[in-house]
């Protein structure tokens, strides 16, 4: 049984989007006139919200126990964070992949 931490909740960008925005930024740095670039997905979720997925996806249910996490655990990070990326599309050529999408493409099998 997973211990899932809940509430913590970021805009979780799928791995394959990032290896195609630092490839862009390689490949076409001077097109763009800023030269920091925030890389996030769209989607605010929960890392309750993941687990969630990959048990509607799969063929395996996952279990587990949410847990909140102690007051040290947030000396160090926000509960939340909920940013947007400026460039992401742009830099990628389409919308960023949503994680429930992600995940169905892993258990599947595609990139």
């Amino acid at each position: 049984t997973a211990e899932v931490f809940h509430p913590f909740e970021r805009k979780t960008v799928y791995i394959e989007d990032v290896l195609d925005a630092i490839e862009a930024i390689l490949k076409r740095w001077n097109e763009f006139e800023n030269q920091k670039f925030n890389i996030c997905g769209s989607e605010l979720i929960s890392r309750k919200d993941i687990a969630d997925y990959f048990s509607e996806v799969s063929d395996k249910k996952l279990k587990y126990e949410l847990q909140e996490p102690d007051e040290n655990f947030w000396e160090a990070r926000p509960k939340d964070i909920n940013i947007t990326s400026l460039y992401l599309e742009k830099l990628i050529g389409r919308k960023p992949t949503k994680i429930k999408d992600a995940i169905n493409k892993i258990i599947q099998g595609e990139k």
